[in-house]
């Protein structure tokens, strides 16, 4: 096998390379740290795997002997990397690999690729979105999923692929986020509808983290549970396994949710003062924020009797309802904050009545009115 690729096409090759296992993973098996190259004479295919996902770049390259070798990707990475994105050669014979580049010459060792296991095959496209719209909807998204200790469909990112919009939420029971996003649905979708699916959550946003230009969704819609999530670009495509189980009822707790209630706030002052009452909350197993409310005020109060430090600030804001006093999770309302964006938020409480009857709040923007962030207050610690 010998193949030159040249400088605009060796990223291809680093980030491919950079989605394989780390040494070690996989029950052992080292033959998922490699990446297998497979040079024809329409060009190279890089394709790497960490057992959850798969990657795979088709690479502008000049084929001079077609062949199929595997070698240790974080170290042929590495070394492309360091070329400065100059061109390159890479020769196989035997069990040894040389690569070229300017004056820099590396032989590198080939690894068996017999047992290398087979990527899926990518279903059909089922629509399109820009990749900048679909990066910041993810990332606003899988903020409230929530970590590897909680059942799958609490860490996943449920994906709605409706012919008029593709909806992206996420929840981990004390947090929602829902970002719905303008796409260009394929027949299919228009054809079969918009039942939700479940992706891992932070593969997800790993997966798109380097998208750009336009982005193909692929999904089977009659594969069910057992399909796989696919994406690509430019070139790339990824593909993860679609999670088992249903997803909460996103749009049955917004419903419940009604605001009667409703606070504007500067969300840059807001966030600000956030962070100043945080030391009030040092050594705190769930740090809590209290939050006073009253017309044209919300005080924040931070620290407890015992404590290290008893904290308050007043922000002014746009509230005429009457006294209130809650409290949340400072990290979750921190996090909601930033998803939310935009220079002003609207905080919306439901009931006007009874303090107690207050569960939740829920986060928006004018800058983007389709988005919203619910998280539950934290009732005991008024």
């Amino acid at each position: 096998m010998k193949i030159t690729i040249a400088p605009d096409d060796t990223p291809g090759i680093i980030w491919a390379a950079r989605r394989a296992a780390t040494p070690g993973k996989g029950g052992g098996n080292p033959i998922i740290a490699g990446l297998l190259l497979d040079a024809s004479t329409e060009g190279l295919t890089a394709t790497a795997t960490d057992y959850e996902t798969w990657a795979v770049a088709t690479i502008g390259s000049v084929t001079h002997e077609t062949g199929r070798a595997l070698l240790p990707a974080r170290l042929l990475a590495d070394l492309i990397g360091r070329l400065d994105r100059r061109g390159i050669t890479l020769v196989v014979d035997g069990g040894v690999a040389t690569l070229t580049g300017g004056s820099l010459e590396a032989q590198i060792p080939v690894m068996d690729a017999q047992d290398y296991p087979r990527p899926p095959v990518l279903p059909g496209a089922a629509g399109t979105v820009d990749a900048s719209t679909l990066r910041t909807a993810i990332g606003r998204t899988v903020v409230a999923a929530g970590d590897v200790t909680m059942e799958p469909r609490f860490q996943a990112a449920a994906i709605t692929m409706a012919p008029d919009a593709l909806a992206l939420a996420a929840c981990d029971r004390y947090r929602l986020a829902i970002a719905p996003l303008v796409w260009q649905a394929g027949a299919d979708v228009v054809r079969r509808g918009d039942e939700p699916i479940l992706a891992p959550a932070r593969t997800l946003a790993a997966a798109v983290k380097e998208s750009y230009g336009e982005v193909t969704l692929h999904h089977d819609a009659t594969a069910g549970s057992h399909g796989v999530l696919g994406l690509s670009w430019a070139g790339r495509q990824i593909s993860m396994p679609i999670l088992a189980g249903s997803p909460p009822n996103y749009a049955q707790a917004m419903a419940q949710n009604t605001c009667a209630l409703r606070m504007r706030a500067d969300r840059a002052e807001l966030m600000d003062s956030l962070e100043r009452v945080a030391p009030g909350m040092e050594g705190e197993q769930l740090p809590i924020v209290r939050l006073g409310l009253s017309t044209g005020v919300l005080e924040l109060r931070s620290g407890a009797d015992g404590g290290r430090a008893r904290v308050r600030e007043s922000v002014a804001v746009d509230y005429s309802g009457p006294a209130l006093d809650l409290a949340v999770a400072w990290r979750n309302l921190t996090d909601a904050l930033k998803a939310t964006g935009g220079e002003q938020v609207a905080v919306g409480l439901i009931d006007s009545g009874d303090p107690e009857k207050h569960r939740s709040i829920i986060l928006s923007t004018p800058d983007d009115p389709h988005y919203r962030h619910l998280v539950m207050l934290n009732r005991g610690a008024r």
